[in-house]
């Protein structure tokens, strides 16, 4: 069986990506402990789910170029099951991403809040601190208007309330 330019173009590209593919997973390949800085952080799933196009994407090739229709629609549907592994990859690490930004911004409102607590308590001892008196008073006010609240006498009902109404 005699091959034409073409066919032979055709496998000498799928070989040439195959190894593109091969040598892709391995360099961005995790390792055991994540060693890759925070931010740029890949979910595994997407590493796996480009192989897997690529590596589908190479075998629709060959088998158009070899003229095997099995080999050809093996490659499509591996080509479609990388692209859907690399979907949900991309979605765990826009989960995570989502997870990280909603962690910082309750980080940032809690710092936000220790700010103002600090700041409002320091400018309390200061008042206290130049008029004693007044804080003294406004004390007394505060505590006799409590006592007054929750001391009150139930109000006392008639025997209307209950029978007539």
């Amino acid at each position: 069986m005699s091959r034409t330019n073409g066919e032979t173009g055709n496998m000498f590209r799928a070989a040439l990506s195959l190894r593109r593919a091969r040598n892709l997973l391995q360099s961005t390949q995790l390792s055991r402990d994540n060693t890759l800085p925070e931010n740029e952080k890949m979910d595994k799933d997407r590493i796996t789910g480009a192989a897997k196009d690529a590596a589908g994407k190479v075998e629709g090739v060959f088998g158009r170029a070899t003229g095997d229709a099995s080999t050809e629609a093996s490659g499509r549907a591996r080509e479609a099951e990388g692209t859907v592994q690399n979907l949900y990859g991309q979605a765990k690490d826009a989960a995570r991403d989502i997870g990280d930004a909603a962690s910082s911004y309750a980080k940032d409102a809690l710092d936000a809040g220790s700010d103002i607590y600090r700041d409002g308590n320091k400018a309390i001892a200061s008042k206290i601190q130049d008029q004693p008196l007044g804080a003294l008073l406004v004390a007394g006010a505060v505590g006799f208007a409590l006592a007054l609240i929750l001391n009150r006498q139930p109000r006392r009902r008639n025997l209307r309330d209950y029978y007539y109404r």
